[in-house]
């Protein structure tokens, strides 16, 4: 290492040696390494050991820790270092750490607005972060506390940074309570106290008349993906390896401004198997037998929206589906799939091809969440 051609230090008698902040405490362990051939790598040590195998040119141990980092971009909030990671892989041009780590930000932000990493994220990339509609977060309040926690530290970006914030699909309550939860800054309180007439406003007056003055389709009354209980719905198969081709009935309510509407899913995990009662006559006797109809593997879903409150040419539904693996202990988003209405009664034929199905099944479980979305479309008032 010292002896390399990368060093002209080396060529002196004495070698000072100056190293950033956060690789100083893994800086003996990564010494070590030369001797012992190991190295223990956590979440805390990945980025710091990268970092001095990358200056002192260590190939074989830098392309551990990225491949370490790749694996476990999904940890526990306390622990996940998604943030960080996505810096230093946008910097050092990884491209696949880099995907790795926006899918699960953007998939998971309740994990990552609870990181240790959150406080520290560039202006710039929050920005972007917080204009995406493929958000995966509980309500847009969690990104407004997430947004405040971050301001505390820069104040003069409240503006910027809050102007992302979708007020309008707030529920009032929980803006209500939040406003009266302590909130230091008065520029911060002045800015919510501001934006936040517009969440009143939202969930009280008729959309048509909303529309008048407002550009409904847009950004600010669109919603993301959230897990809330008025959003959607979770939904869980246990013993997996032994269900057989059963459909899964489920249903939930929605709840967009003062749109409420019906869900009905039916989902075959497993399989989809159709039959009929067929009526028979032998030997001066009728009985019915059962013949099969369609039998497949497909893990078909079949989707529609009931009692919709609304006017059809106000808006357009879709339906999310947010898939989940189970890595360190916990249940994360992996991937999402959505899917626009096309009429009365949609059909998906293959949600999670048996290719694709195993790496969603763990500890013999499936995880699923089903989110239910009202896409608004301009107003167009009726002519007199």
């Amino acid at each position: 290492m010292l002896c390399s051609q990368h060093w002209p230090e080396a060529q002196q008698s004495t070698v000072h040696l100056t190293e950033d902040d956060q690789c100083l405490p893994h800086f003996q362990d990564f010494l070590r390494y030369f001797y012992t051939g190991t190295i223990n790598i956590t979440t805390a040590s990945a980025l710091p050991v990268c970092m001095l195998a990358d200056k002192y040119h260590v190939t074989s141990l830098k392309k551990s820790c990225e491949g370490f980092m790749s694996e476990n971009v999904g940890t526990p909030g306390m622990y996940n270092r998604a943030i960080s990671w996505r810096k230093y892989a946008r910097l050092a041009d990884r491209p696949e750490l880099k995907e790795a780590c926006d899918k699960f930000i953007a998939w998971n932000m309740d994990t990552v607005i609870s990181s240790p990493d959150w406080t520290s994220i560039d202006a710039d990339d929050l920005h972007s972060l917080l204009k995406r509609s493929d958000l995966v977060v509980a309500n847009e309040v969690s990104l407004l506390k997430a947004a405040v926690d971050w301001l505390t530290d820069h104040p003069e970006q409240t503006n910027d940074v809050l102007q992302n914030i979708r007020f309008p699909v707030m529920k009032p309550s929980e803006l209500y309570q939040y406003q009266f939860s302590g909130i230091g800054d008065k520029s911060i309180c002045s800015y919510i106290e501001r934006k936040g007439t517009l969440t009143y406003q939202a969930n009280s007056v008729d959309i048509k008349i909303l529309s008048e003055h407002n550009d409904i389709p847009s950004a600010p009354f669109s919603v993301r993906l959230y897990k809330a209980s008025d959003s959607g719905c979770p939904w869980q198969l246990e013993n997996y390896s032994a269900q057989g081709k059963a459909p899964h009935q489920i249903r939930f309510t929605t709840k967009t401004l003062l749109a409420e509407c019906t869900w009905s899913i039916t989902f075959h995990p497993k399989g989809e198997r159709v039959t009929t009662q067929i009526q028979r006559f032998n030997n001066y006797n009728y009985y019915t037998e059962e013949q099969i109809v369609t039998d497949t593997d497909n893990t078909v879903l079949i989707w529609r929206v009931e009692n919709c409150s609304l006017d059809k040419s106000l808006h357009d539904h879709r339906l999310a589906v947010l898939l989940h693996t189970f890595h360190n202990g916990e249940w994360f988003v992996s991937a999402v799939k959505t899917f626009s209405s096309a009429g009365m009664e949609n059909r998906v034929e293959d949600l999670i091809p048996q290719s694709e199905r195993q790496q969603y099944v763990s500890n013999n479980t499936m995880r699923l969440h089903f989110i239910g979305q009202t896409e608004w479309k301009e107003y167009q008032p009726t002519a007199l």
